[in-house]
């Protein structure tokens, strides 16, 4: 038989298992059934697989085949430099509302019945980008008026799956060889933070995990970290 690489991968897997886990223990807890079937189940090991990210350049070229002066363009544009800015996760940025942006702050209310983690928290997001979430509002206007900033309608977000299908298409018109997607922004802004010298506590805050390996598993400490630090504390 041959081996093959099908199926569900190994985090999909796990998230439905729990997902089972927790239906099985309720119905457990509350006596509707006697045996527990998922009680010996247990996840499936994950690989460790080196996150990838954007380069500066490629950054740059990504941002730089966008032509701004059509308008759907323009919100691609505005919506990846808000992701690269802020980290946010993209269903938190596409059904990002008027009243979420704090501009006397500077940061963006994250709500808690859109947020992964169903906690709110608050995002700083630079007032560059501030600027450029303005514009665009101001831009919607002129075709409708909707309380989203990613608007589509009077009363409809930006589809995510539709930005990415964008996003793989203006990859490939900057001839970058990796798959482009919004988590990939996520994953090179929370990246760039720690080369940077961002605090990882920090870091756990504005991405809105409440554990810290699931902050390095997002934000791998790359290569160009550890050769800055080699550099600082090694032996002469």
């Amino acid at each position: 038989r041959k081996v093959k690489d099908i199926g569900l991968k190994p985090a999909t897997i796990n998230t439905r298992i729990k997902t089972m886990r927790v239906m099985f223990n309720t119905l457990h807890r509350e006596r509707l059934i006697e045996d527990n079937p998922m009680k010996f189940i247990k996840n499936v090991t994950e690989p460790e697989e080196t996150i990838e990210v954007l380069s500066d350049k490629e950054i740059a070229r990504l941002l730089g085949v966008m032509d701004k002066s059509y308008y759907t363009v323009y919100r691609d544009y505005v919506l990846t430099v808000l992701l690269l800015d802020s980290m946010l996760r993209i269903t938190e940025a596409i059904t990002l509302t008027r009243d979420d942006i704090d501009r006397d702050i500077g940061v963006i209310k994250v709500r808690a019945n859109v947020a992964k983690s169903r906690k709110a928290r608050a995002v700083p997001v630079s007032n560059k980008v501030i600027r450029m979430l303005d514009e665009l509002m101001k831009e919607n206007d002129q075709e409708f008026r909707s309380k989203f900033v990613f608007a589509t309608s009077e009363d409809s977000y930006y589809d995510r799956h539709t930005y990415n299908q964008r996003m793989k298409n203006y990859g490939k018109v900057a001839y970058i060889n990796k798959n482009i997607h919004a988590h990939l922004f996520r994953h090179t802004a929370a990246t760039r933070w720690l080369e940077n010298g961002g605090g990882i506590e920090e870091l756990r805050l504005i991405l809105g995990h409440s554990k810290y390996d699931m902050v390095k598993r997002y934000a791998h400490v790359s290569s160009t970290s550890l050769v800055k630090a080699a550099k600082q504390y090694s032996f002469p």
